[in-house]
């Protein structure tokens, strides 16, 4: 028997050097779509109803992720956005795990058809 071949397990995918789930397999098909994944929400914050816009979406072969918080009143003024956060990435995996880590929004919430963002 060959010891020295790579088992993986059938419910994981391979993506540049990283092992996808089928959960950000299916994540990331969507963020290959034109239209990418958005969620709109709101939350009740300190200063009042607080809404939220998030964004993740590939254009010209690079991943774009947005997150921005405000209040109603200033919908069109973005810079008395509570947050208003922009970054891009040359790859899928470094967009996750920016994703996951740096914003602690789980990658298999964006799948449902709402939500999928943490609370504050």
């Amino acid at each position: 028997m060959d010891t020295s071949a790579v088992i993986r397990p059938p419910n994981q995918y391979r993506h540049g050097n990283a092992m996808l789930t089928p959960a950000q397999q299916q994540l990331k098909n969507r963020v290959h779509q034109t239209a990418g994944v958005w969620r709109n929400d709101s939350y009740r914050g300190a200063a009042g109803l607080v809404c939220r816009e998030f964004f993740f979406k590939r254009v010209a072969q690079r991943y774009h992720l947005g997150l921005d918080e405000y209040l109603p009143e200033h919908e069109d003024a973005v810079d008395l956005y509570l947050r208003h956060l922009r970054a891009s990435f040359d790859s899928f995996d470094a967009a996750l795990d920016y994703l996951a880590n740096g914003l602690r929004i789980a990658p298999e919430s964006l799948l449902a058809p709402r939500g999928g963002l943490p609370l504050p």
